[in-house]
């Protein structure tokens, strides 16, 4: 029989032994003691002098229940043949007396408040004047009025309530079984697979035991002053013991089981029996309670509740599960938690993502939260598949997800529901999942992106000076970069990460994909360029943020989705015109970029999520509008012994219509084109718009250079001027020249002996800094 000792706390029972724990944020331990003194002075409903029962209901660093034979009836004990040496002719009549005196216990219960006994029924002790016995309720808020003892014989305790005995060695108050020796145990934390332990004295004198259970390891220990046994589990350590009687082996015999067994031909027969070293084995374990058709055994469970999971939950590298147009996304992946003091795993997400809102004035990050899922562990889990675990974002759009884990103890009802209310005592929060880059863990959109919106697209420099101040020389080079796509918002319909591809043909421009669908370049045929254009491939685009080959796309050609290649570029937005824009630059390689002429580039523009599920990765194809690349100019002021400017402006060009009419060669470009050299001022506190010319102009001269051509000449700037009450600059104006009416013409050219009416276009332009010496001289400014 199992007697409760002190009143039950959370989770306890007769069979249910419980201590508790905890450990640090960091990991420290923190014994029962210690967390014991912590909670008690946290914690309602744990005095030491309970208002419903006067009882000690604070929390301990141990646990213990009394542990007694079984009770027999009177009758059953003369039937074995304990009493015989009280009767028959010659007994002394002392046997007789003590007889009586220790039949009268057969009605003894764990509720009498008197106790005889068990070696001298004469004597008897009052349990409730020494304050070792006492009437408990379960409800600790239960407002019946508790029942006094003792109670009439036969009568018991209300609904509700149980009685303890907190002496440190229980009187057993009744007769016990006569064929118990003692008590085995199975299973108890590191000691043998089978413990016994003796009820000593002659019978009926055995003498309860006290088991108790604390924190450590180790096998059981046994205290021979007080009869304690004491057991020691570690945090998080829960061990189920199997607990019956022990008998002597000269008993069995007594048992009808066993009659048959030893009687039957699987015990007896000399050929296919069994051996006598297996009947010793199975008489001995039978005797010692193993064997549950003599000696049925009863459950009890030893916890080590910890009232934090002993380990933080780590999730493993995640990847996600995810179909066309569907709104949420199947996690792939395990969680290793300590599943011993883990009950459940929660997994949280948060991400941060863009929302473009166009009644806004410009795009945010937003941040979002969810709780995704929960796992339920068993005792061995301590690596868990997320199988089961669903985020649902309702939409289909791609989101870089951090999914952070955390642990709930497995002993939430060991504690008072003061614990279990405070998150931050019951969790351990593991590491956030952000992925190998530290962004999230890119959940794939399921859906195409929008095409893009064009606006407009405008053409890129790269400018570079360089002074040489021994030839009082200045340089000024502006390269083709390349050029700036306009996109009008919204941007990101398919989430983070979504990028302006521009789509290329694998392929050749002879045999590839059609013109529609993909970027081409081309010579403008206005001009007499004979540059070969490659065909462009991603290496034609070094600032591109991402190359990906093998894409589909949403159009068909021949009836199935075209491959391409794309390089893509992020958008970056521009708050002044309330645009995104992207910087693509061309590099058409070497030879091209020495002789080509302002060639036309028309792109293929589509929006590109490379986060998405196959094939989804690019919208449908949006044709931008034709773009032409302007050539590099190289441009010098150089000042001469008298005080001219010498200017000098070279790079590619071409003959226009009225260069062919002028002829082959210098007179043909010559006439193609016009450069301009001339002086402005301002006054000292003007702006831009106030420059004005000074009247200082020169048509600079076309000369041949090396293959090719360049526009020279010098300029002399305005006299002296004192005081000095402006600023000056150089400016550097390249027109070409067309032909055009006679009502538009803003000039004429004599080509071939005809005068002909011509406009020009302005194609280049460029500034040098102009300074006054201390004699109002005008100079370069180096």
């Amino acid at each position: 029989m199992i007697v409760p000792r002190r009143p039950f706390l959370e989770g306890d029972s007769e069979p249910r032994l419980v201590i508790r724990s905890t450990i640090e944020e960091d990991g420290t331990p923190v014994p029962p003691v210690i967390w014991a003194l912590r909670r008690n002075a946290e914690v309602p409903d744990h005095e030491m002098h309970s208002p419903v029962d006067g009882l000690d209901r604070r929390y301990r660093s141990f646990d213990e229940r009394h542990v007694s034979p079984p009770k027999t009836a009177l009758q059953m004990a003369e039937q074995h043949g304990v009493y015989d040496a009280a009767f028959g002719a010659g007994k002394p009549a002392e046997a007789r007396r003590q007889y009586f005196a220790s039949a009268s216990r057969e009605a003894g219960s764990y509720l009498d408040t008197v106790v005889s006994f068990p070696d001298d029924p004469d004597l008897t002790r009052d349990l409730k004047f020494f304050g070792e016995i006492h009437v408990a309720k379960h409800d600790v808020h239960d407002t019946e009025p508790l029942t006094e003892l003792p109670v009439a014989r036969g009568a018991g305790l209300k609904q509700g309530e149980y009685v303890v005995h907190d002496a440190d060695q229980l009187i057993l108050p009744y007769l016990p079984d006569a064929l118990v020796r003692g008590v085995s145990f199975r299973g108890l934390p590191g000691g043998k697979p089978n413990e016994t332990y003796d009820f000593p004295g002659p019978w009926p004198q055995a003498e309860p035991l006290r088991l108790r259970i604390e924190e450590g390891t180790g096998a059981p220990e046994r205290s021979l002053i007080g009869r304690q046994l004491t057991v020691f589990l570690p945090k998080a350590e829960a061990a189920t013991v199997r607990m019956s009687c022990r008998i002597a082996a000269s008993d069995l015999d007594t048992f009808r089981t066993w009659q048959l067994l030893t009687g039957s031909p699987l015990w007896n027969d000399p050929v296919t029996g069994l051996p006598q070293a297996k009947k010793d084995e199975l008489t001995a374990a039978s005797a010692d309670g193993e064997n549950w058709l003599i000696t049925p055994y009863v459950e009890l469970t030893l916890v080590h509740a910890v009232e934090k999971p002993l380990e933080r939950p780590v999730l493993s590298d995640l990847t996600f599960n995810r179909t066309a147009e569907q709104t949420s996304a199947q996690l792939v992946g395990t969680v290793r938690a300590h599943a011993r003091s883990t009950g459940r795993v929660d997994v949280d997400a948060t991400w941060t993502e863009w929302l473009d809102d166009v009644t806004q004035d410009a795009p945010q990050r937003i941040t979002g939260h969810a709780h995704v899922g929960e796992l339920t562990l068993r005792p061995a889990d301590n690596t868990r598949s997320l199988l089961g675990i669903r985020h649902e974002f309702r939409d289909t759009r791609h989101r870089n997800v951090t999914y952070t884990p955390t642990a709930t103890t497995r002993f939430r009802e060991f504690f008072h529901p003061a614990i279990t209310d405070r998150a931050e005592l019951i969790t351990r929060v593991g590491p956030a999942g952000a992925g190998p880059a530290g962004r999230g863990w890119a959940v794939p959109s399921s859906r195409r992106p929008e095409p893009p919106l064009v606006s407009h697209a405008v053409p890129t420099f790269r400018w570079e000076s360089s002074v040489d101040h021994g030839a009082h020389k200045v340089t000024r080079i502006r390269r083709r970069a390349g050029f700036r796509v306009f996109l009008r918002r919204p941007w990101f319909s398919s989430g983070d990460d979504e990028l302006l591809a521009l789509v290329l043909d694998p392929g050749t421009a002879a045999t590839g994909l059609p013109d529609d669908l993909v970027t081409r370049c081309a010579a403008d045929p206005v001009g007499t360029d004979t540059t070969a254009l490659p065909h462009l491939a991603p290496v034609n685009f070094p600032n591109a943020a991402l190359t990906a080959t093998g894409l589909q796309t949403a159009e068909t050609v021949a009836g199935a989705p075209a491959t391409v290649t794309v390089v893509a570029f992020a958008p970056v937005f521009d708050p002044q015109r309330r645009l995104w824009y992207c910087d693509i630059d061309v590099d058409l390689g070497a030879a091209a970029d020495t002789t080509a002429y302002f060639p036309y580039l028309r792109p293929a523009l589509a929006r590109y999520q490379p986060s998405s599920v196959d094939p989804l990765q690019l919208s449908k194809v949006v044709l931008g509008e034709f773009t032409q690349l302007a050539p590099d100019r190289t441009v010098s002021g150089a000042m001469t012994t008298d005080g001219r400017i010498h200017i000098e402006l070279g790079g590619p060009a071409t003959a226009t219509a009225v260069g062919k009419r002028a002829g082959a060669g210098l007179p043909g470009m010559a006439a193609s084109r016009r450069v301009v050299a001339s002086v402005q001022q301002r006054p000292l506190t003007g702006g831009d718009l106030d420059w004005t010319g000074t009247g200082a102009t020169l048509d600079l001269t076309c000369v041949a250079r090396g293959t090719g051509f360049a526009w020279t000449g010098d300029l002399t700037p305005p006299a002296p001027s004192l005081p000095l009450l402006s600023s000056f600059r150089l400016v550097i104006e390249e027109y070409e020249t067309y032909l055009t009416d006679r009502t538009t013409a803003t000039g004429t050219v004599t080509a071939g002996g005809t005068t002909l009416p011509v406009g020009r276009r302005l194609v280049h332009a460029d500034t040098f800094a102009l300074t006054t010496t201390l004699l109002g001289r005008i100079v370069l400014q180096e």
